[in-house]
């Protein structure tokens, strides 16, 4: 649970700081540690300037994913699982992709997203906002995909 709470500690910085924050984190990373890498860069992800560096960050939290276990994720914190983390992993690669015009990439990975939400969390009114908040954003991500919108989502 330390790893989360140092993810909390930084997400709780100011918005300048938290960058810095999470990359001190990640050069203190095990290199062997691939839960630690793929939940860590999902969250460095989305704070890039550029969208380039966000898909790079994204796709590092992807390949970080690969060989990743439930009890992996669960020494970092007793309720995740791989299935379940994979729609929130999925759609923000779907998104970056996207927004650089790789449509064809993006439906994939939406559509990788949305075959995983049967593992979102209903047990605690978090988990519903939560599950809510993922099956928003794919409506969403699906309508500016078919639309081969580019903008940013939160225009």
């Amino acid at each position: 649970m330390a790893f989360l709470d140092d993810l909390a500690a930084a997400f709780a910085l100011p918005t300048n700081e938290r960058q810095a924050a999470l990359m001190t984190m990640w050069h203190a990373l095990d290199r062997d540690d691939r839960a630690g890498q793929c939940i860590l860069a999902h969250y460095i992800a989305d704070l890039q300037n550029d969208v380039h560096d966000e898909v790079r960050w994204d796709e590092t939290a992807l390949e970080a994913s690969n060989g990743v276990t439930d009890a992996d994720l669960q020494r970092l914190h007793p309720t995740l699982t791989v299935a379940g983390f994979i729609p929130s992993l999925q759609l923000n690669v779907a998104d970056s992709y996207r927004r650089i015009g790789r449509f064809d990439d993006a439906l994939g990975a939406l559509e990788v997203s949305v075959s995983h939400n049967h593992a979102l969390p209903t047990e605690l009114a978090e988990h519903v906002a939560y599950r809510e908040v993922i099956l928003i954003g794919q409506q969403r991500l699906a309508e500016r995909i078919a639309n081969r919108d580019t903008s940013d989502l939160m225009a």
